[in-house]
């Protein structure tokens, strides 16, 4: 009766070919769900930055409407910026408000600028607090700077207001953009975008085309921050097959329009030199990559 005990226990145990089968099982089931899982939650990431985008746009088109078309502003000699809670406050929320990098001017609005929430790219770097910059050329207000250079006979770009015609689905409202600006006061210290990006360089060199903008973070940032850049967009972000500061990969870009599109660099420039024009700074950014040809006098 104890043989047959004994016998019933050792059928009742693992053999070690059974057991090495069933860790082979697990290891293959993990090595399929893990890259899946992750998978998913870097979608979820590039969904949720896209929503955020799209419900800043939409505020901003909705500040436009009661505005009689004008965007928010974006001057730096009066300190009026798109993301103060005075000015689009009213139609975008946020659960954090933070001041201001570098010192606010004289007889400038105080107001708290918007933060996280929906300001902020769930895949930026983790002392971000506002990954987001508006286009300069959608801006209603703009500083002495800029205006000189619409002034010049060459202008880097034009301002323009909501509607857009024909080009509202390509002229660009919102972009991710590099966190760059140290915020006073914050302990640890948090950091938000530039304002506002696209002054420097050519409509494609402003995307990364050659020979790019040889952006270097501000004065008024910290030191070495960040490393130069060819580009004030962050290509980075959902595409971390390189390194940071290389203007490859893809980000999203929010439209005139409202909508939001995810896009590669490759798809914004064209032999490498030029912007394809499927997203523009301004409405005539063909013309200054491509002049009309001076007409020849005749003899």
């Amino acid at each position: 009766m104890r043989d047959v005990r004994v016998r019933r226990r050792i059928r009742k145990a693992f053999t070690i070919i059974e057991l090495l089968v069933v860790v082979g099982i697990i290891t293959v089931l993990v090595g399929i769900l893990v890259p899946a899982v992750s998978s998913a939650r870097k979608q979820a990431r590039n969904i949720a930055c896209a929503s955020n985008m799209r419900q800043i746009c939409l505020g901003m088109i909705a500040y436009a409407g009661q505005n009689k078309g004008a965007f928010p502003p974006n001057n730096a000699d009066n300190g009026q910026f798109w993301f103060l809670e005075a000015l689009i406050g009213q139609h975008v929320t946020s659960p954090d408000k933070i001041g201001r990098p570098g010192a606010v001017p004289a007889g400038a609005d105080a107001s708290a600028g918007l933060a996280g929430g929906v300001f902020l790219c769930p895949n930026d770097l983790e002392d971000s607090v506002r990954s987001y910059s508006m286009n300069l050329w959608a801006s209603s207000n703009v500083s002495e700077l800029v205006l000189k250079q619409l002034k010049a006979k060459k202008p880097p770009g034009k301002l323009f207001k909501a509607g857009g015609g024909k080009e509202s689905s390509s002229l660009l409202l919102l972009l991710e953009s590099w966190p760059e600006l140290p915020v006073s006061g914050t302990n640890p210290t948090r950091y938000v975008a530039m304002a506002n990006v696209g002054l420097r360089g050519r409509p494609g060199a402003r995307f990364g085309a050659a020979p790019g903008v040889g952006w270097k973070t501000p004065p008024d940032g910290t030191p070495g921050r960040l490393p130069d850049r060819d580009s004030q967009i962050t290509f980075y972000r959902h595409d971390r097959s390189h390194k940071i500061e290389e203007p490859r990969g893809r980000c999203n870009f929010g439209f005139v329009d409202g909508h939001v599109a995810m896009l590669r660099q490759d798809e914004l420039v064209q032999g490498d030199k030029f912007s394809s024009y499927v997203a523009m700074w301004s409405p005539i950014d063909r013309e200054i990559e491509h002049p009309p040809p001076k007409a020849t006098k005749k003899p």
